[in-house]
């Protein structure tokens, strides 16, 4: 790892701490969390990292470590940006706490709350997407929609939301049942075209 610059580059070394073996080292510098950063400029004072996790990232970091922006984590996109690369996203409802009630007071939803990190999440992405392009060509349009449960924490918060991802059918602003059934589109449009009219979620 190189840093390179226009004026000489101060002393830089990097180090790792094994906590399980020295626990009071990390409990005396607040590690709560693993992998935790720390920038400390020769113990006068530290600062958190929270930045990217590339040989990139810490370069840039290094070279400008007290500019209070350096190593805060890029704004991430808006679920329109992350979702626009997918068939049918166009079709599909990204909710927030300012929409959710209001566009679910009228109709029935089926919603996935997603983290934008989670594996899983992204693999169901276009099974979504092609669901909500089937259920449009019957029709049933905006009958599909999304939470991104890391930043409308307090939705992921109301509805008891603990894994991802997790859907859950709702009728007329009131939630009906949590989706159980499997995550390829046929199953999503098959469940959409004959939703429970109660809390039981027949198979």
């Amino acid at each position: 790892m190189r840093l390179t610059g226009s004026r000489m580059t101060p002393k830089v070394e990097f180090a790792a701490v094994d906590c399980t073996a020295f626990q009071a080292l990390c409990s005396s510098n607040d590690v709560s969390g693993y992998p935790t950063f720390k920038y400390f400029n020769y113990y006068k004072n530290t600062k958190p990292y929270n930045g990217g996790r590339t040989e990139i990232d810490f370069v840039k970091f290094m070279e400008d470590p007290e500019n209070p922006l350096s190593g805060s984590p890029p704004p991430p996109p808006s679920p329109l940006e992350e979702w626009a690369a997918v068939q049918g996203g166009e079709l599909i409802h990204h909710l927030t706490e300012a929409t959710f009630d209001a566009l679910l007071s009228d109709k029935e939803m089926l919603v996935m709350f997603y983290a934008p990190w989670c594996g899983h999440c992204k693999a169901m992405k276009d099974d979504f997407g092609q669901a909500a392009v089937e259920l449009a060509a019957e029709g049933k349009t905006g009958v599909l929609g999304t939470v991104d449960a890391t930043v409308e924490r307090s939705l992921a918060t109301r509805f008891q939301i603990h894994g991802f991802p997790t859907l859950k059918f709702f009728r007329h602003g009131h939630l009906v049942t949590e989706y159980n059934r499997g995550r390829k589109s046929a199953d999503i449009v098959g469940f959409m075209r004959d939703p429970p009219l109660n809390g039981k979620d027949e198979l």
